[in-house]
Order: structure tokens, then sequence, then C-alpha cells
């Protein structure tokens, strides 16, 4: 006999399906505005930024048992973290990003070894490589769109929310002589929050392939 908790799952699980929205669609980039129209946009290579971080190791039973100030104030505590965040743009307007990490270190060797300039060869390796998870079936999370106007650029990508929703957000920045790009300012269209920022994605030639992009795919979806 069907439960009633039965039925309220797969309800749930139903809407939840139903409910995949991409919101915001509205205010998009439209289709014939899409792609570069400056010369210093660079479409051989990909844009990258590198960083360094730090976060609190996990505590483990011991450690909690002789107590965590102890640890706090130990440099040791400390997990190093090298990682670089990276974009392709393509000329029709369509684009990739991404983030590769070496993943947890809690040495200062460590962090020495598994360096930027080995992450990315990581990266440039999988660009190579047909099997890798940039040319499996394109994710709305890594995928972008822009539109450039004079030294001003405009890039556009979906987050994911809750219950399977999907909403806007939008990086403002401009575009460099050197061919580098500086982002200056966020657009988060879910809590309508402007967040000043000041990044600047350094550009690397580099021969690109044809990374699938979900907007492209799905064109019908977003435009009319």
């Amino acid at each position: 006999m069907v439960t009633f908790k039965f039925l309220v799952v797969n309800l749930f699980l139903i809407l939840c399906v139903v409910w995949n929205i991409f919101h915001h669609k509205q205010y998009l980039i439209k289709q014939e505005e899409l792609g570069k129209y400056n010369e210093n946009i660079k479409p051989y290579g990909y844009y990258y930024v590198d960083s360094r971080d730090s976060m609190r190791r996990q505590y483990t039973v011991e450690q909690e048992a002789l107590g965590k100030e102890k640890y706090a104030s130990d440099s040791n505590s400390l997990i190093l973290i090298n990682s670089f965040k990276f974009f392709i743009l393509k000329p029709d307007g369509f684009g990739y990003k991404g983030y590769e990490s070496t993943g947890y270190s809690s040495t200062i060797d460590s962090v020495k070894f598994y360096n930027h300039e080995r992450l990315h060869l990581s990266f440039e390796k999988s660009l190579h490589n047909p099997n890798s998870n940039l040319y499996k079936n394109p994710s709305i999370i890594n995928s972008c769109i822009y539109r450039v106007r004079n030294d001003s650029i405009l890039v556009q990508n979906y987050f994911h929310t809750q219950f399977g929703n999907y909403d806007l957000m939008e990086t403002k920045g401009i575009v460099l002589k050197d061919g580098d790009i500086n982002f200056y300012e966020q657009y988060n269209y879910w809590n309508k929050k402007i967040t000043k920022i000041n990044v600047t994605y350094t550009f690397k030639t580099y021969k690109n392939y044809d990374i699938p992009n979900y907007f492209d795919q799905n064109k019908k979806k977003f435009w009319k």
C-alpha cells in the first residue's frame, strides 16, 4: 500500500525537477550582442588569476580532547592551498570558467611542490584530453556568456541556489591594453547585492579547443 510519506517524497522530487528554473533571463545579454568588439580581447588562450589561501585544519578527536586553543595559535594548524581561477572567451560570446586547486597541504614544502606552475600544466594537459571533464556534458555552472563594448566587458553566468533554481550573476570589468582584464564589480540578481572587487585576470596565449557551452547548446531555453 502506498503511504502518505511516499507520495509526499515523490511529489517533492517531481516539483524539484519542474522547478529547475533559470531566473532573470530577461536580463541576459541579447544574443546578437554576444562577442568581442575590442582588439585587445585575445581568442587563442585563457585568462587566469593565481591565489594562495589558508584555512584551519580539521581537528581530530584527540585534538578536540586536548583543546582547540592549543592548535588555534599553532601555525602548523593552517592548511595552505594553491589554486587558480580561469576562463576562456570564444569569439562568438560564449565561454567556459572554472577553478583548479592542488587540494589541501599542511606544510610549506608541499605548497612549494604543488605550485601554480604545476596547476597550469595540469589544466593545459586536460585541454589536450578529449576525455577530460572539460569536454563532457556542458554544465551551466561552468558556462558563461560575455559582451564587449569598447574597453568594457560584461560576463554573465548562473549559480545554483535551492530547489533546483539557478540565479544570474554578472561581473563587470575593463579590458586592458595588454589583453588582461580587470574586474571591478559583481551583481547578484538573487539578493540584488552589488560587490566591489579588484581582480585582474592575466592572459596566457595557448591553443584553444572547442569546449562545449551550456548556453550555446540550449539557445532556445534562454533566447526567443
